[in-house]
């Protein structure tokens, strides 16, 4: 019989991919299984060009993206109120379409 272990979830934040938390708290319940909720930062800020490192302001908005991101992750994870399933979640930068695919082949 097959063993679910683990569900990689991408989230955009969107409506959508809430739905899709359900979806697979409900799965991942049944099977026992980690869900990683997963988050692909398409936009990084480079310090490229900068020689005295990074302006105040680059630091500013990471701080605020890291921020933002908290509280995302927060609100999805209060919304799923099932005991039995472990919840984790990640930021990766990359292409969305590449990131996804990678890290599900690398959890399995």
């Amino acid at each position: 019989m097959y063993q679910l272990r683990r569900i990689l979830v991408p989230t955009d934040f969107s409506n959508h991919a809430a739905d899709a938390l359900c979806h697979a708290v409900r799965l991942g319940a049944q099977y026992n299984a980690e869900i990683t909720l997963l988050h692909v930062d398409e936009f990084i800020v480079s310090p490229i060009g900068a020689l005295d490192g990074r302006a105040d302001y680059v630091d500013i908005y990471l701080r605020k993206k890291e921020e933002f991101l908290r509280e995302q992750f927060n609100r999805l994870i209060e919304g799923v109120k099932n005991p039995s399933v472990s919840l984790r979640w990640q930021v990766l930068p990359g292409r969305a379409h590449k990131v996804i695919v990678e890290e599900s082949e690398k959890q399995q």
